[in-house]
């Protein structure tokens, strides 16, 4: 199961890509995942990652994890999503 995902696009449905992010505030410890339209750049080079590392900036820690479609959302709004690094997991 994949933890609490933060959508930075506007109302993803059944079958859009998006692209997820683990986000890390290396302050607080606090962790999420955040979900994109599109692949996020690095940020020295501001190359498009799907995955790998994305730096860190002002104490916020960025690595992309992969590229999802949304196969389903359940009537309580919970997300599915099939990926390149699982088969399914559950938002």
């Amino acid at each position: 199961m994949i933890k609490t995902v933060c959508f930075q696009c506007e109302n993803p449905q059944p079958g859009d890509i998006v692209y997820l992010v683990n986000v890390v505030f290396t302050n607080t410890g606090e962790t999420r995942l955040d979900a994109y339209a599109e692949p996020q750049r690095k940020n020295m080079s501001r190359e498009e990652c799907v995955e790998g590392w994305l730096g860190t900036t002002d104490n916020i820690d960025r690595e992309a994890v992969g590229m999802y479609r949304i196969i389903s959302v359940n009537p309580e709004g919970e997300y599915w999503l099939a990926g390149r690094k699982t088969e399914l997991d559950k938002i």
